[in-house]
């Protein structure tokens, strides 16, 4: 990952840029910041310990919201690979063979095998190789068509649980800092049973987020929100 959805290294689309290099496309934390003396500290930790701010708006996301239109006309390709056997190429009728496969397994086994049969099956290549610009976010018949990089296995990931029954609210792309690496890098993190999972191309086993401490999440999003995270050590 070159980049997450907004251009730059570790960037955001859109809002204002604060001293640490980091900015955010909405005023929750502004105006959290200045609420009369909220003391952010003390708000319940959200993913990978981070403080989350959400909202439901996600125009500041346009990339995403392209993806979201794109699953929607993913279902007809579905359809015709697995009724007609009219597969978009080898990988996506591997895909398909793999998903139908699981749909009576439990849930943890669903997550472990998609996760390692995705990283297996997928090269990863940037962006800028792949689509001709430093960023972009592919939808799942253009990963499985073209390969690309981490943002792209986790949508991937994220189209292949929804389908098998996994709420779409319990699921988000988060991008982060991969703190040890100082690189960008996306995951999918998957609530289930009060502990988060996350599925990532760089590991072929589910860790728990707690187990990631070298990830800094920056931003996540889902179907219906976006969340903005802050480190508790940032506003003690």
């Amino acid at each position: 990952m070159r980049s997450a959805e907004p251009a730059g290294k570790a960037s955001f689309e859109g809002g204002e840029r604060r001293p640490d290099g980091l900015s955010f496309p909405w005023p929750e934390i502004q105006l959290a910041q200045s609420g009369g003396g909220s003391d952010l500290s003390s708000l319940a930790k959200g993913l990978f310990g981070t403080i989350e701010f959400r909202s439901s708006n996600l125009e500041a996301f346009p990339q995403w919201l392209r993806v979201l239109d794109e699953l929607e006309r993913l279902d007809e390709l579905i359809r015709l690979c697995d009724e007609e056997n009219e597969c978009l190429n080898n990988r996506f009728s591997a895909w398909r063979a793999r998903v139908n496969s699981l749909e009576n397994r439990h849930p943890r086994a669903q997550m472990d095998e998609l996760n390692r049969f995705i990283n297996e099956i997928m090269p990863y290549l940037e962006d800028s190789r792949v689509y001709g610009r430093s960023d972009y976010w592919a939808a799942p018949q253009e990963f499985l068509r073209h390969s690309g990089d981490c943002e792209d296995y986790a949508i991937l990931k994220y189209a292949s649980l929804k389908e098998l029954g996994f709420p779409e609210e319990d699921m988000r792309i988060v991008v982060l800092e991969d703190t040890l690496r100082e690189v960008p890098h996306a995951v999918l993190a998957v609530d289930y049973e009060d502990e988060t999972f996350i599925l990532d191309n760089n590991f072929s086993v589910v860790l728990n987020d707690d187990e990631l401490p070298q990830y800094a999440p920056q931003y996540s999003v889902n179907a219906t929100h976006r969340w903005v995270h802050i480190s508790p050590s940032s506003v003690e």
